[in-house]
């Protein structure tokens, strides 16, 4: 990808695997039912996105040690996560099938994704890891 146009494999990749997911649970569990298992899939997955991004944000402010910006990148984000957690468990709760197969779903492209992310990080140079935020910048040696 060199900025100048969208990765056409992987968009075709992720319409071809959506348009079979979306036909394959519709066939499997009804239209109607299908769209409430893989929209609450994928509220999951929006979930643990903010949650990242706002875990991120946290880093930020420490790594910054600016007091002036404790609230807009520690408090805030952390009511917010706690916030999208609880409106999602007041969504699903009492989980029961067939809504529970939304949390295997979102499992299932999880677990994938985090050992991809491992592998990617552990084969990752330590200047790359530090421009990422994932190393720490070592002293200066005098």
């Amino acid at each position: 990808m060199n900025g100048s146009r969208a990765p056409a494999k992987s968009v075709t990749l992720l319409a071809m695997l959506a348009v079979a997911v979306g036909l394959g649970t519709g066939l499997w569990l009804g239209p109607g039912e299908a769209f409430n298992v893989m929209t609450t899939a994928v509220l999951f997955g929006l979930v643990t996105a903010h949650t990242l991004m706002n875990i991120s944000l946290m880093r930020l402010f420490r790594d910054e040690k600016k007091p002036a910006h404790a609230v807009q990148h520690f408090v805030l984000p952390f009511l917010a996560t706690g916030l999208f957690w609880w409106v999602l468990y007041e969504s699903v709760w009492p989980i029961n099938l067939p809504l529970s197969w939304s949390v295997v779903i979102w499992a299932a492209v999880l677990i994938p994704v985090i050992v991809y992310v491992l592998v990617v990080i552990r084969g990752m140079g330590s200047a790359e890891g530090r421009q990422l935020g994932i190393r720490k910048t070592q002293p200066p040696v005098i």
